[in-house]
């Protein structure tokens, strides 16, 4: 009996692994990644296409409707697209009909430059699942002494906490504690394992509201942008006018009193002294 050749099988092996080895690995996301740079990676990701969110011109006060923030979802082609949820009456969920809302708060920041205003928005996203859910996500934006704004939190659930700080910020942190510290990215960062500086915006001309983009799987925001930055989508499919209303009325409604405790966010952060511990500011910006 002839004994059959090995090397058309070895040849077929070696083929398959050569075949498998080749393959792209999968890119985690950035809650399954270890590291932070996940977070600056999906910050610097380029949307191709959303839906667009902004303030109603008929009814919102010229001075609410510079700052307020101007929100993109994100769609995907597989999918129903996330929407902006309507108005609460008394907790109640809003009717499908509803016009968008986003509700607008004042807070103060107690510092060592001083007491900085803060405006707060927080939204709604209905996802479309079955049933559909619905997540509230915002951002918590400190103004500087000049009322420009100095540094964007994200509130949402996740940790490290997010932020992003100004250029200007960023700088007054170089020139007061010098180069940032050991693993740390920014000057201004304290610990990034708690609070994390996902990018440094560029300053605006005027105090004006930051550009939000949603990412379409998982609602989280990816990142903030100061609305005098390039863009990073390449089509608005739909554009929407939202209204403003009070964020007091919605947490009367609601029973609490922080919008922290809408969003899952860490109650921690709601101390009006927060912002000094977490972040190596300068005495004066």
């Amino acid at each position: 009996m002839r004994r059959r050749s090995l090397f058309p099988w070895l040849a077929t092996l070696l083929m398959s692994l050569m075949a498998a080895c080749s393959r792209p690995a999968t890119a985690p996301g950035p809650e399954s990644d270890s590291g932070t740079d996940a977070f600056a990676r999906e910050a610097a990701r380029e949307y191709a296409d959303a839906d667009y969110y902004k303030p109603a011109d008929d009814t919102t006060p010229d001075e609410s409707r510079r700052m307020a923030p101007l929100l993109l979802l994100e769609r995907l082609p597989d999918r129903s697209p996330d929407r902006l949820a309507g108005r609460e009456a008394s907790g109640d969920s809003s009717a499908p009909n509803d016009p968008p809302v986003v509700y607008e708060g004042r807070s103060v920041a107690l510092l060592r430059a001083g007491a900085m205003q803060q405006l707060t928005h927080v939204w709604r996203v209905q996802r479309p699942d079955a049933p559909p859910r619905e997540t509230w996500r915002g951002v918590r934006v400190t103004l500087d002494s000049r009322g420009r704004p100095a540094i964007w939190e994200v509130l949402d659930e996740r940790r490290p906490a997010l932020l992003f700080v100004s250029r200007s910020l960023e700088d007054a942190a170089a020139e007061t504690h010098g180069r940032p510290l050991s693993r740390q990215r920014f000057s201004i960062e304290r610990d990034r394992s708690s609070t994390l500086v996902v990018r440094v915006l560029d300053d605006g001309p005027e105090p004006m509201g930051p550009w939000v983009y949603l990412a379409a799987e998982t609602s989280h925001i990816g990142t903030v942008l100061c609305r005098c930055m390039p863009s990073q989508f390449s089509n608005a499919s739909q554009t929407y006018w939202y209204r403003l209303a009070p964020l007091e009325e919605l947490l009367a409604a609601r029973g609490i009193d922080r919008p922290t405790a809408l969003t899952g966010t860490d109650p921690s952060r709601d101390e009006p002294s927060w912002l000094e511990r977490a972040l190596r500011l300068p005495p004066r910006f």
